[in-house]
């Protein structure tokens, strides 16, 4: 093997390496990036639940106990002479189960944006891993070229010396 033909497969074998590891480096980068998505928007999404499931029960609370509440601060007023407070206390309790269920639906709302924001970042991070793997895959292309050049002048050079010893 003459003396091109080892230097061209030097430099070959440079771009080789430098083609994997740069293919690693795509690959990796965009596993850890996809890795830590998923941990945040799985954290968004519980968070949001976890706030959410709290003011469900919380409304709920409120609009079932409070018109009991009511009722019975009505009866009480009217028990203790004092009916002309009756309507107060079963208005109040009916206000507070409104409150209720305001709190109900809010929580829902915070339960559904932590799950659109998970969605989101999800949507993102395919974006931007999918213009990762773009680069990956030119810069393989590219590296392929040159290797697939190189070895080609190394075998013309080759041939061009085998072909000049056989005149």
């Amino acid at each position: 093997m003459g003396l091109f033909k080892k230097l061209t497969n030097n430099v070959s074998n440079i771009f080789k390496k430098a083609g994997g590891a740069t293919d690693n480096f795509f690959k990796k980068a965009g596993d850890d990036i996809t890795k830590a998505s998923n941990t945040v928007g799985n954290g968004l999404a519980v968070a949001g639940n976890k706030v959410g499931g709290a003011m469900n029960k919380v409304g709920n609370s409120l609009e079932k106990a409070a018109p009991i509440l009511g009722d019975v601060g009505a009866g009480v007023a009217v028990l203790a002479g004092q009916p002309e407070l009756a309507p107060g206390f079963i208005a109040m309790g009916n206000s507070a189960s409104a409150i209720g269920s305001s709190v109900k639906r809010t929580g829902g709302n915070i339960s559904s944006s932590g799950q659109l924001a998970q969605t989101a970042l999800a949507n993102k991070t395919g974006g931007i891993t999918a213009g990762l793997n773009s680069m990956n895959r030119q810069l393989q292309d590219a590296n392929r070229s040159v290797i697939n050049r190189v070895d080609l002048a190394g075998n013309t050079n080759q041939l061009a010396a085998i072909h000049a010893a056989n005149i």
